[in-house]
């Protein structure tokens, strides 16, 4: 059951919380470029991005930037 998987978020720092946005991402998704063109199918959202070249990635519907 999906629903308890549990992410571990690391160091997350509090200092400007006022101004932070958490987004929740489902534990599967897709990662599409940012042209739209699909480059992963239903992934583990942890290991979405691992090892795809730098640039700008749709994940589970929010950009991502991989450097």
């Amino acid at each position: 059951d999906m629903a308890d998987e549990t992410v571990d978020l690391g160091k997350i720092d509090l200092t400007d919380i006022n101004n932070a946005t958490v987004v929740v991402l489902p534990s599967v998704v897709n990662v599409y470029s940012i042209n739209g063109q699909l480059v992963r199918k239903n992934v583990k959202t942890l290991n979405a991005t691992k090892g795809l070249p730098a640039g700008i990635y749709v994940v589970g519907g929010q950009k991502m930037i991989v450097k």
